[in-house]
């Protein structure tokens, strides 16, 4: 069969592959992916989209960028664990706080994200400023690769804290899996359209992640 032919049914396995890992948890309405997680996800994939204004890659990554966007505000919403340490002294921090108390863990989150992307409107319509979008693509690196890097550290400061012998993992290593071969395949797919370097630099550094947290190192 011609690649060509085989194009259009790939780019929607790309676009939707990232819903795969959280079926579970989106089917039961029952959230267990930490919400910082979530948060510094949305983030991400929203500097990626206004990247897109400097850098036209492919339309497949956009259109990924805001279905993960979706995933992961469904999994803010739905979520009603206990957060972890971590997540308890970012949420709860004093500046905070007040919000979180009054109206709750997604509206928090909600609020400093859309703070995030008016900024960064605004900043599109001062003269000159359009350039701030080219570091768009490092700091969404940036962020994309905190995700993982995040998750071992949430993983290991809660194990510390509970008695010896006793291991608590958040997340399935199912998602984890799940992660390591959609990062593999979004990484072979962006070297054959030939992407650009900061992207698939992220992916690199994810794949060892997502190594480590299914290794549980």
């Amino acid at each position: 069969m011609n690649t060509m032919n085989l194009e259009p049914l790939i780019n929607f396995f790309f676009i939707f592959f990232p819903i795969v890992g959280y079926l579970p948890q989106i089917i039961t309405l029952q959230s267990v992916f930490p919400p910082l997680l979530s948060t510094i996800t949305i983030i991400a994939n929203l500097l990626k989209i206004f990247y897109y204004k400097v850098n036209k890659y492919e339309k497949p990554i956009l259109y990924q960028s805001f279905v993960v966007i979706g995933v992961h505000s469904f999994l803010l919403y739905f979520y009603n664990k206990k957060l972890s340490y971590l997540e308890e002294k970012i949420f709860k921090h004093k500046n905070l706080n007040r919000i979180y108390q009054k109206y709750g863990l997604f509206t928090l989150n909600m609020i400093l994200i859309t703070f995030i992307a008016l900024t960064l409107n605004c900043l599109c319509f001062i003269n000159g400023m359009e350039n701030l979008f080219i570091g768009c693509g490092f700091l969404s690196l940036t962020f994309e690769s905190l995700v993982g890097v995040i998750q071992i550290v949430i993983n290991k400061v809660d194990n510390k804290k509970l008695p010896i012998g006793i291991k608590k993992q958040r997340c399935g290593k199912e998602l984890f899996f799940c992660w390591f071969f959609g990062d593999l395949s979004r990484f072979v797919w962006m070297i054959w359209l030939k992407s650009p370097v900061l992207l698939v630099l992220s992916v690199v550094f994810q794949i060892g992640i997502d190594l480590a947290l299914i290794l549980d190192l």
